[in-house]
């Protein structure tokens, strides 16, 4: 036995059908007739070269804007100014948060690294709390490749010096 579908089309009947309009974006639409297979109408669509949609290009580390880089040539100039205070993994977020004795606000900056993965880098502006700043985010924990060792870096800059504190982590 053979199963199969068989579709019938009927001849079409241009006797009934009604004059299309064409539109200024180049749009055409067949009005409803008798002889449609349905009751839905039939509308042809035609897109100009102008107006197609293309594909992009792949995105490129400088093309995507959520793509966070470390400064080269940092001036590190002392590791005593910045402590991790807190490194950990809950809920399915890692969190760190180091406080920094500095003068002068900065930006943050996070480095999670292993070996023979992509990095995991993120950027952050501090927080101001009595005396000291407070560098602190959370990061989905999908964005670590693997599971296992990694290093966790907290860099601080200012306009003319920065500071960096190192701790190793576990992601689970």
């Amino acid at each position: 036995m053979v199963a199969g579908l068989f579709v019938y089309l009927k001849p079409f009947d241009t006797s009934s059908q009604q004059e299309s309009t064409q539109s200024p974006d180049a749009t055409s639409t067949l009005n409803e007739s008798q002889d449609n297979i349905g009751s839905a109408p039939v509308q042809q669509t035609n897109i100009d070269d102008e107006s197609a949609e293309t594909t992009p290009e792949p995105a490129t580390k400088s093309d995507n804007p959520s793509t966070t880089v470390i400064p080269e040539n940092l001036n590190i100039v002392d590791q005593g100014n910045i402590v991790i205070d807190q490194l950990g993994q809950d809920a399915g977020l890692v969190s760190i948060s180091a406080s920094i004795t500095s003068d002068t606000d900065g930006e943050c900056f996070y480095n999670f690294f292993t070996n023979d993965e992509q990095p995991v880098i993120k950027s952050s502006s501090p927080t101001l709390q009595q005396d000291e700043y407070i560098c602190s985010i959370e990061i989905n924990e999908v964005e670590f490749t693997r599971l296992g060792t990694w290093q966790a870096e907290v860099i601080f800059t200012t306009d003319n010096e920065s500071y960096k504190a190192t701790e190793e982590f576990n992601v689970q």
